[in-house]
């Protein structure tokens, strides 16, 4: 049967050569089907008996491709992570199988190239590779998806005990806040009474602050009216000044008029009578006036 096959996959790979790229792909169509109809392994028993032979032949390949594909990732199998350090380690076991992975792909490539059926190998590597890596991608996924759910559960309990400490702290601080709140409503209260009290007094304080007004207006008057009239005396008593000054000048001056008269009259007749001719009754100065008497006696 394998060599049967063999000999098919021979005659197609000349047809395909020969003809165009349609018939060359057709070719390597029907190549595919009967290299996985002849290695194929046991078909699946609940395909019903009417199923063609060609169906059959590719549900079988199917079925092989299946279970030749390794899993690169055994140990985490769907739903086996329980716990952070298994996340941490999925995702690193997955970061690696990815590059292990992209490794056997290029190589799996290049062996393909130097078949003879190059193009099916192709297929069957790109097969592996999208099965492969969906594989290393769910457990990838699953790992994440942990991750971020254990964050979550992570920042809630956090947010949770801070809320509790917080709620705690108000109980603890409860007593301190509304002693304080009163302290603050007594304040306040004293305030509006000392306001009350402030207002209901605005009409004597009006009063006071009207009877200290009109006592500094009378005091400023009586102030103006003494410099007035100090004012007005001042100017008296210069005037009196004056005049009494003008008035010993004028005794002053009189007094020392007379008092030169009488010196002529006694240097005439001291003359007369040198001459001789004395008089017998000398001539007397008669008594001084009341201006001279004050005159002499003002005099300093």
């Amino acid at each position: 049967m394998k060599a049967g096959a063999a000999h098919v996959f021979l005659v197609l790979g000349v047809l395909a050569g020969a003809a165009g790229p349609v018939a060359r792909a057709h070719a390597q169509g029907v190549a595919a089907s009967a290299g996985a109809q002849a290695s194929a392994p046991a078909l699946p028993s609940d395909l019903p008996a009417t199923v063609p032979p060609i169906a059959r032949a590719a549900a079988g390949a199917a079925a092989a491709r299946e279970r030749s594909f390794p899993d690169p990732l055994p140990a985490y199998p769907a739903g086996s992570i329980r716990n952070v350090e298994q996340s941490k380690a999925a995702a690193d076991a997955a970061l690696a199988a990815r590059k292990q992975q992209e490794a056997r792909f290029i190589a799996q490539k290049k062996e393909c190239y130097g078949k003879f059926l190059a193009e099916q190998c192709l297929v069957k590597a790109r097969e592996e590779d999208y099965k492969i890596n969906s594989r290393i991608k769910s457990v990838e996924l699953e790992a994440h998806a942990f991750e971020r759910s254990n964050q979550a559960e992570v920042h809630e309990k956090e947010r949770l005990d801070r809320e509790a400490k917080r709620q705690a702290k108000e109980t603890q601080q409860q007593p301190e806040r509304e002693e304080k709140n009163a302290g603050r409503q007594h304040k306040q209260e004293e305030k509006e009474r000392q306001n009350a009290d402030f207002q209901a007094q605005a009409g004597e304080r009006a009063q006071r602050a009207a009877t200290t007004t009109k006592r500094e207006q009378e005091r400023r008057a009586e102030l103006a009216k003494k410099a007035a009239q100090a004012k007005a005396e001042a100017g008296q008593r210069a005037q009196r000044e004056i005049d009494e000054k003008a008035r010993v000048d004028d005794a002053r001056k009189y007094a020392a008029e007379r008092e030169a008269k009488q010196k002529e009259k006694e240097k005439a007749r001291a003359e007369r009578a040198r001459k001789g001719d004395v008089p017998k009754t000398p001539d007397l100065p008669g008594p001084p006036s009341a201006d001279a008497k004050a005159a002499v006696s003002a005099a300093p």
